[in-house]
């Protein structure tokens, strides 16, 4: 009797042991506010906000939420870190209220937007990020070695590097620029329902001193991404002017036993082309281009486990999946329910093997498409979008489209990043969130 009364005890101190910690891991977790009529020696709250994007990401902690009301704001570090239980979220109040533009700054080396140091646990939302146009190395968002389990949701980058470079190229100026840059190291993150294009460098700007000598610049890429575990997903990508949609590079962590990326319902569409360099020749011997660029293969580095699905390809000029270096194709494990007007969908310069389309449609003809106005970059589907509404496949898919309406739950999804039919059921959330 006195053992069981002893035991009864012990289990309630425990219960109340753990709603202690947990609500010591939740109760101070707090809200802040920045604005353009704020000032930083303001106490961070609605009514007294902050005046700066940066002050507030120096001083927030673990499960901390920064609201950044409509403004334009100079670009900002994130060094603090948040836990697996209490991510850290940056947010603009309203979608594209809150606009990072690099243009706003004097400095000249390393202009990134959004820059991700050596952190993890960081969730970014609704912000629009402009004109990262001067230094070395400009990117929109960049995440640097060993950042983890970042979230980017809903964000608009765009005219990124878009200016002329005179700069001898081994200066630095082969360094990559791109809408959202990765580097080697980092793990886990997840780009959601973001539009991402006008990235890249103009025309007759640094050459490339390397391979291709006197060659006009192609090195700037929307996405560049040499991490691990990585997802792309419900994003408008166009527009890349000196290099490809997306670049993927072999990762520091890859093992077979991961899926180094995803890349899944996703629109892309106006890639550079061999006619854009004009009027000097393209003499980049991958040309045509395509819309992606994958390198595996590098030294010891591989990559693993790429699924590539639900995408439409609108337009690339060539293929659409440029292999580079030393792999086998194989490495492409998933590529299914892809749709593209291109008649070809991988031009390979190495490696071996050759890639397995599954339930994939190529050489169709841009009208049917049945897109609202790909020419003026509305990729919304109509009525006439035959190939696409129903036509996706349904594992690993997102359960939101572009405009966060419900994916179609218990049918088939729509190929791209716009889900046309109305959702069946009530969609069960992100699959990488903040807790």
């Amino acid at each position: 009797m006195y053992r069981k009364i002893i035991q009864i005890m012990i289990g309630t101190c425990l219960v109340y042991f753990f709603i202690a910690l947990f609500l010591s891991n939740t109760s101070n977790a707090l809200v802040y506010y920045v604005s353009e009529t704020g000032s930083d020696s303001n106490s961070g709250s609605e009514i007294n906000p902050w005046r700066t994007i940066q002050h507030a990401a120096d001083g927030v902690s673990a499960g901390d939420t920064v609201i950044v009301k409509n403004g334009i704001y100079r670009p900002f570090i994130i060094r603090k870190a948040g836990v697996s239980e209490n991510w850290i979220t940056f947010k603009s109040e309203n979608l594209y209220g809150a606009v990072i533009d690099g243009g706003v700054t004097s400095q000249k080396d390393h202009v990134d937007g959004i820059s991700i140091y050596r952190t993890e646990f960081i969730r970014l939302e609704g912000f629009e990020i402009i004109n990262c146009l001067i230094g070395v190395a400009v990117r929109g968002v960049s995440m640097s070695d060993p950042s983890h389990d970042i979230l980017g949701l809903r964000l608009k980058i765009h005219h990124i590097g878009r200016n002329y470079i005179d700069q001898d190229c081994d200066d630095g100026g082969d360094s990559p620029w791109a809408g959202i840059y990765t580097q080697t190291g980092t793990r886990r993150t997840t780009w959601d329902s973001c539009e991402v294009f006008d990235i890249g460098r103009l025309k007759n700007g640094c050459c490339y001193s390397g391979t291709f000598p006197a060659c006009d610049f192609f090195y700037d890429h929307n996405f560049y991404l040499a991490g691990d575990e990585q997802t792309v997903q419900n994003c408008l990508i166009y527009s890349a002017h000196s290099g490809f949609l997306i670049k993927l590079t072999s990762s520091e962590y890859s093992s077979t036993s991961k899926f180094s990326h995803k890349i899944i319902n996703n629109t892309f569409a106006h890639a550079a082309n061999k006619n854009f360099l004009t009027p000097k020749p393209f003499c980049d011997p991958r040309n045509p281009v395509g819309h992606i660029e994958i390198t595996g293969g590098q030294g010891s580095k591989e990559i693993f486990g790429v699924i590539i699905r639900n995408n439409i390809f609108y337009n690339p000029p060539g293929g659409v999946v440029i292999w580079q270096g030393s792999q086998d194709l194989s490495a492409i494990k998933y590529f299914d329910h892809n749709i593209t007007s291109a008649e070809t969908w991988v031009y390979q310069y190495g490696g071996t093997g050759s890639l397995n389309a599954s339930e994939c449609i190529k050489g169709i003809s841009l009208s049917d498409f049945g897109l609202k106005d790909a020419a003026d970059n509305d990729f919304k589907p109509t009525k006439e979008s035959r190939y696409l509404i129903d036509k996706g496949n349904n594992e690993s898919t997102p359960d939101y489209d572009f405009e966060r309406k419900g994916r179609v739950q218990g049918g088939s999804v729509d190929i791209g990043a716009y889900e046309s039919a109305p959702p069946i059921g009530k969609p069960s959330g992100l699959r990488m969130s903040k807790p």
